[in-house]
């Protein structure tokens, strides 16, 4: 798959760098370069093996920075779904070539919601800090179930990490910006054992191996107090 330097061409009319201003990952200890940002994608590239002709899922795609960084060159299908109607608008102009659709991913494998059609790989990238322990564990169980080969999702807040996280943020943010950041963002966090144990359901056992790495895939500071979800068909 080719990377060098396509991945810090424009697009539309939106470079990286703004891609990634509007994921969020552009001040404090949550800063990534375009250059940490494209290391992070083609790690979840090689972790899920994705080849060419690959249909791909970005659950909570954002502004599109993944597919952005993958390129058409990749000969990736790629998918995106998002609750932003404006970041999909985003996501759309800056990677033509891949489809976006606007949905709210809160409540997927619960109530007959379900994930349309089958993919080789699965991700989702700072999505889980979104969704409560019961939301983030049916859309992962639904994502198992129509993943050919893996399901990566990371940037996920490690709950046994908790008060380590909450004083390293205050610490690189300051009391006041860190008050005035998070006062109307909730961040779930989740334990690592929640995902494993959906592996040990009767539908998945014995057919999925799991990993759980502590630290994101992205390579910024606050990734360090993370964690990153790698499940596999076996």
């Amino acid at each position: 798959m080719s990377r060098g330097s396509e991945i810090l061409r424009d697009s539309g009319d939106f470079s990286l760098s703004q891609l990634i201003s509007l994921a969020g990952y552009d001040s404090g200890a949550g800063c990534l370069s375009d250059a940490e940002y494209s290391e992070g994608i083609f790690r979840v590239s090689d972790l899920l093996s994705m080849n060419s002709g690959d249909e791909v899922l970005d659950l909570g795609c954002g502004s599109g920075g993944f597919a952005f960084v993958l390129g058409e060159g990749s000969g990736l299908r790629i998918t995106g779904i998002d609750i932003s109607g404006n970041l999909v608008g985003v996501a759309a102009r800056a990677a033509p070539f891949a489809r976006f659709k606007t949905m709210n991913l809160a409540g997927i494998g619960q109530n007959g919601r379900k994930i349309a059609g089958t993919w080789d790989s699965i991700v989702a990238l700072s999505l889980f800090q979104y969704l409560s322990p019961d939301n983030a564990t049916s859309l992962f169980r639904e994502a198992l179930r129509v993943a050919r080969g893996g399901v990566l999702i990371s940037d996920v807040p490690d709950a046994d990490r908790f008060a380590e996280i909450e004083d390293f943020r205050r610490q690189s943010l300051g009391a006041e910006l860190y008050e005035r950041r998070y006062r109307s963002l909730r961040h779930h966090y989740h334990y690592g054992s929640t995902f494993e144990s959906v592996l040990e359901e009767p539908e998945f056992l014995g057919g999925w191996s799991i990993e759980i790495l502590r630290e994101s895939v992205f390579p910024y500071a606050q990734g360090k107090l993370r964690m990153t979800v790698l499940a596999k068909r076996l």
